[in-house]
């Protein structure tokens, strides 16, 4: 007699589950918890892949929730073929444990070059999770995944010399704007689109405290005005004559 599909796919979903696995990854030594949101455990709709997937980036992670595995890396971990990590990926994102970031170039060896790895952002807070800021969202890897993966490119610019340092204060200007308009107005901007205006304002040496009393002040002024508020650095950098 055949063996309907059901029976054959219950057969082998025990049979792997008897199976000892001895060939973790290394990383397992140095990093042995996964931390992911709670609720997952509960939801009964997440299937398992999605879950399994879902507690391997919350491996990677860093401080601020954020981690870019490659596809290879997770099917590495969960025993998986990496065509089908995405699939699986996406589900978490309907669902709401994770947010798609903007993607990085970092080296993959198996791949032999720099590639775009995607950047996920974990939603312990569901989909009222806040974005992370500019900061954040630039933060390094944990060294011991780093170790692993890869560095990302252009990581010496961005952590040491003048253009480093540069950078960090690009960062910080976009950033202060940004914290600015929404202490003033509760509106939100995003820090990565201020980045060409922050570094130009890096270079002229204007400083975050500025720019966030400067922005504060025109957007009381917009708003007793009834106008919009500045919706960029620029607008900001106009008005100062900067």
């Amino acid at each position: 007699m055949y063996e309907t599909r059901e029976a054959m796919t219950s057969s082998m979903t025990k049979s792997r589950f008897k199976e000892t696995r001895t060939d973790f990854p290394e990383i397992v030594e140095k990093r042995k918890y996964s931390i992911l949101p709670s609720r997952a455990v509960m939801d009964r709709t997440l299937d398992e892949m999605a879950l399994r997937v879902l507690g391997c980036i919350c491996i990677h992670t860093n401080s601020h929730g954020i981690a870019w595995p490659t596809r290879e890396t997770i099917g590495r971990y969960i025993g998986h073929h990496p065509n089908s990590i995405g699939p699986a990926a996406a589900r978490l994102i309907d669902r709401g444990y994770l947010r798609k970031l903007s993607p990085r170039k970092f080296k993959v060896q198996k791949r032999g070059s720099k590639w775009p790895i995607n950047r996920y952002q974990v939603l312990f807070e569901g989909k009222a999770t806040p974005m992370p800021s500019l900061e954040q969202f630039y933060a390094p890897k944990p060294k011991a995944i780093e170790a692993q993966d890869g560095a990302p490119e252009g990581r010496a610019s961005e952590q040491t010399g003048v253009q480093g340092e540069r950078s960090r204060v690009s960062v910080s200007l976009a950033s202060a704007f940004c914290r600015a308009v929404e202490r003033s107005s509760g509106e939100r901007r995003q820090p990565e689109r201020q980045i060409d205006e922050a570094e130009r304002l890096a270079r002229l040496e204007i400083q975050p405290e500025a720019i966030a009393e400067a922005t504060e002040r025109l957007v009381l002024e917009a708003l007793k005005a009834r106008r919009s508020t500045p919706q960029t650095l620029r607008q900001v950098s106009e008005a100062e004559g900067w």
